[in-house]
């Protein structure tokens, strides 16, 4: 009796070790479990590097079967006739191209788009239903070019997260239930004058260190501000954005149809303080405004062509204030403030 569990233990053991096996895809047909090294994926991590394509694939169609696929290596996947449906599972584009006839879905499944990675279709570009989630963190990314083609989020759950890249819209669409983010360098543009936003139920969280841009082809004056204030679902770091936060937090374009964070200079740094301490000592003092960070120079003769650093990370609210040595007979002293 011994033996036979031992023995069943090992057995159970190799199975284990077969099931989580990662898989390799040599080129092909996606679906082919031939072009797979361990079948098709399963459970598994999934590498493709090699150029492939499926076809007749619905949406919901649950090939990634709750594994995690990294495209790379320059792949290209003509997914034809078919939606690139991320259904199941995780896929993470690196470097490589993905095109498609028809949509780009996350479904119940986590579409991560990074640096060099290009998609490509002919209708939607969305996250789409079961908790379907999208992340850009770079490369280039477009729906179809018509106002009835819509780059966004459907229903209670789905979400898409803009940090980076550049993505292309026939449409916005960002449903109600739905929780989408816009940050770091990500630029949203319009594939033509017509792009509008079809819905705007969903919510839509704006960070105020956001660098990128967002055009909306078919917005004139007042637009973007009756937008965002107008009760939708957007927000500027997690806050409602009313009139006042409006003007004070956004740019936008001379023709209306692009919005951008309003890039604001620093306050002034006001009077500073020199006091001579025992010895050669300085204290040099000011006045700090939060949000911002300090630079200190020093130059021996105003005619020499550049300024030397002391310090250049003070940061603080209220009087900050540096003890420098100060030997040479004869200085000067200017402090800059940059915001953060």
């Amino acid at each position: 009796m011994k033996r036979n569990k031992l023995v069943l233990c090992a057995l159970s053991l190799c199975v284990a070790g077969v099931a989580s096996a990662d898989t390799v895809f040599s080129g092909g047909d996606l679906r082919d479990a031939a072009n797979w090294s361990n079948g098709l994926p399963a459970g598994q991590v999934a590498t493709i590097n090699f150029d492939g394509y499926y076809s007749g694939i619905a949406q919901n169609t649950p090939w990634l079967s709750g594994s995690t696929a990294t495209v790379g290596g320059g792949a290209v996947l003509g997914l034809l006739a078919a939606d690139l449906s991320v259904y199941g599972g995780t896929m993470i584009v690196n470097d490589a191209t993905l095109n498609c006839q028809d949509d780009v879905f996350a479904d119940n499944g986590h579409l991560i788009l990074n640096a060099g990675s290009v998609t490509t279709c002919a209708d939607d570009w969305e996250a789409n239903d079961h908790n379907g989630w999208i992340t850009v963190n770079g490369g280039t990314h477009s729906s179809g070019p018509n106002t009835d083609h819509c780059v966004g989020a459907q229903r209670t759950g789905t979400g898409i997260d803009f940090l980076g890249g550049t993505v292309t819209a026939g449409n916005f669409r960002f449903q109600a239930g739905s929780t989408s983010s816009v940050g770091g360098s990500a630029v949203l543009a319009s594939a033509g004058p017509g792009t509008t936003f079809s819905d705007m139920a969903g919510l839509m969280n704006i960070a105020s260190d956001w660098t990128g841009s967002w055009e909306v082809g078919s917005f004139g004056a007042g637009a973007w501000e009756a937008a965002l204030t107008g009760g939708h679902g957007f927000r500027l770091d997690g806050a409602v954005i009313n009139a006042a936060s409006f003007a004070s937090n956004f740019e936008v374009s001379g023709d209306g149809t692009t919005l951008t964070i309003a890039v604001l200079p620093p306050e002034e740094v006001g009077d500073i303080s020199i006091s001579t301490l025992s010895g050669s000592d300085l204290e040099i003092s000011w006045n700090g405004v939060a949000g911002h960070t300090y630079t200190l120079e020093y130059k021996s003769e105003l005619t020499e062509p550049t300024w030397t650093v002391i310090d250049d990370t003070m940061t603080g609210t209220g009087t900050i204030t540096i003890t420098i040595d100060a030997s040479e007979s004869k200085a000067f002293y200017r402090v800059t403030g940059e915001r953060n």
